[in-house]
């Protein structure tokens, strides 16, 4: 047991060296290894994930979550700031040894046979009543609208947090 126990730590020092040697935080190796293991992923046979990251358009929605006292127009102007901050596509390197069977994609465009993944940049600890940083996982039917988006805090054993909002 120990022996395994020692294989699956070399193993994970190994994806972060890599994420880290192509300039990548490793946090996205651990947010994708989360996604790999949820359900609706893991069963699925035809998976695609973007190798940009996706816009972060859903801080108020993780606030309200989070925090549910009422939004101030103060809120929505920081939360719509730190949206800004966040725009901009940032290359993903998706490592191979994920266990996933997943193709990886250079676009989000055109739609898609696919289950396809889409991760957001690292939302800072404390942008949005977050007590930990984090990413935004959009999972759809081949990028179209109706896509499930999930919160997923940057922390060992976080579960994704199914998000109620609607993107189409």
């Amino acid at each position: 047991m120990a022996a395994i126990a020692r294989r699956y730590r070399f193993g994970a020092v190994l994806l972060a060296a890599a994420c880290a040697s192509a300039g990548q935080d490793p946090r996205f190796a651990a947010a994708l290894r989360t996604v790999c293991n949820m359900p609706e992923v893991h069963s699925a046979k035809n998976v695609e994930v973007v190798t940009t990251t996706a816009p972060v358009m859903h801080l108020a929605a993780l606030r309200q979550l989070l925090d549910p006292s009422p939004l101030t127009v103060k809120d929505v102007e920081t939360l719509t700031a730190v949206e800004a901050q966040l725009s901009g596509d940032t290359p993903l390197v998706i490592p191979s040894r994920l266990g996933c069977h997943w193709r990886t994609r250079a676009s989000r465009e055109p739609y898609s046979d696919a289950l396809r993944i889409e991760i957001s940049k690292i939302v800072p600890a404390g942008a949005a009543s977050n007590p930990e940083p984090g990413v935004f996982v959009r999972i759809s039917a081949g990028g179209r609208p109706g896509a499930d988006i999930y919160w997923l805090p940057l922390v060992p054993d976080a579960a994704p947090i199914r998000m109620d909002v609607s993107d189409g």
